[in-house]
């Protein structure tokens, strides 16, 4: 399914190299779990430019994208290749729209469709999370908290979804995280590149998503972001051209 690709790219809006952790004094559960709530950056507007690989056994795809969201809003994504506009993403809380460029077609579903393609239930702030690089944080009363030799393991529930985070002992980073639905569907995010954003703190700019395919088998996305901007007010201007036609 081609909207596979672009769906699963924006949703998880880049390969991930573990950390040894040194040897350091054990953190009190408080602290670790304050690492994981205190990460997630408030935003009003979020835009990014990605570089996106897919590897699936049905298909091996790249190429980059311009990303435009406000929270609880819209999302707008343009994809390119080859330095050209193939596709253009349209979301907002009720519907997605997708325009393929080269075929002048298009696609729209209600958003509750995204949670199938992308195998796992999630509502529309939960894709804008994912987006930005914050987490779905479990519900308060549901932790559970372990270690091992190099990261502390947080696990917990959201409504029916069952998610673990491991966080890096020597500096209290996310290293990954799992969310598993109530059809045990798994999908598995590993973060890296941690860079400074000025007046946000450290954000991974590399993220490594591996979902479940079909048969049993996995697919796996990459995502590198070249650009980060918070909170700049910008254009989500959107509209289906008349000369496209619905595709069924």
């Amino acid at each position: 399914m081609r909207i596979l690709f672009f769906i699963l790219t924006i949703v998880f809006i880049s390969c991930s190299a573990k950390k040894i952790a040194t040897a350091t004094k054990e953190k009190s559960e408080a602290e670790v779990l304050n690492a994981l709530t205190s990460r997630n950056i408030p935003f009003e507007w979020f835009e990014a430019k990605i570089n996106t690989d897919i590897e699936s056994p049905d298909e091996s795809m790249s190429g980059s994208m311009h990303l435009r969201m406000k929270k609880d809003s819209a999302v707008l994504v343009n994809v390119r290749k080859f330095g050209f506009e193939v596709a253009r993403f349209y979301a907002n809380v009720k519907q997605y729209t997708l325009l393929y460029r080269l075929e002048r077609i298009y696609e729209q579903g209600d958003m509750s469709r995204m949670a199938d393609i992308i195998s796992i239930k999630a509502d529309f702030n939960d894709f804008q999370q994912l987006i930005a690089g914050n987490v779905i944080l479990p519900d308060p009363g549901t932790t559970t908290i372990s270690y091992d030799s190099t990261a502390y393991i947080i696990q917990g529930k959201s409504n029916d979804l069952s998610l673990s985070y491991h966080i890096n002992k020597s500096d209290l980073r996310l290293e990954s995280m799992s969310i598993i639905d109530k059809m045990q569907r798994k999908i598995t995010i590993d973060y890296s590149d941690y860079r400074q954003l000025q007046g946000f703190g450290p954000i991974a700019y590399k993220r490594s998503v591996v979902y479940p395919h079909n048969a049993g088998s996995n697919g796996r996305l990459t995502l590198d972001f070249t650009e980060i901007i918070m909170n700049k007010p910008a254009e989500l201007k959107f509209s289906i051209p008349d000369n496209y036609e619905k595709s069924e």
